[in-house]
């Protein structure tokens, strides 16, 4: 069964856009299905701080059957926040900066190592999208 357009609009504004500020986090392997697993790691043995993460409103996807939205600005870990050497492979998506629970996690397209200034990621670059029957005109 698919999610109609408008159910996929709702659920991403709630969890990303209308009461909420989520924050992500970047993993070096699987999270696991609570997200906790493999986290970056910062002074090799701190887990790094998830960072706030603003998302635009939601837009079909132009290639598939999807809802999606995009995050609106730029995220960055310093060098100061992040090990240098690591290869990012998955990121979570949470509903608050150090509590609460992982809303959305995945793989990213293609994996990235960390350098000694940090790692950004750039506006437009996070994309959750949620697959729906059929998207609107």
């Amino acid at each position: 069964m698919s999610m109609s357009h408008k159910n996929a609009d709702d659920c991403l504004n709630t969890k990303l856009r209308d009461t909420a500020t989520p924050h992500l986090l970047l993993h070096t392997g699987n999270p696991g299905a609570d997200g906790t697993a493999n986290i970056a790691k910062v002074g090799a043995s701190t887990d790094i701080s998830r960072k706030a993460i603003a998302f635009g409103a939601p837009e079909n996807h132009p290639s598939n059957t999807e809802r999606r939205v995009l995050s609106s600005g730029a995220i960055s870990w310093t060098g100061a926040q992040i090990d240098a050497g690591q290869e990012i492979t998955h990121f979570s998506i949470w509903s608050a900066a150090t509590a609460g629970q992982p809303e959305f996690i995945s793989t990213v397209s293609v994996a990235k190592t960390t350098g000694s200034d940090g790692v950004t990621i750039a506006a437009g670059d996070i994309e959750v999208a949620i697959g729906v029957f059929a998207k609107p005109a």
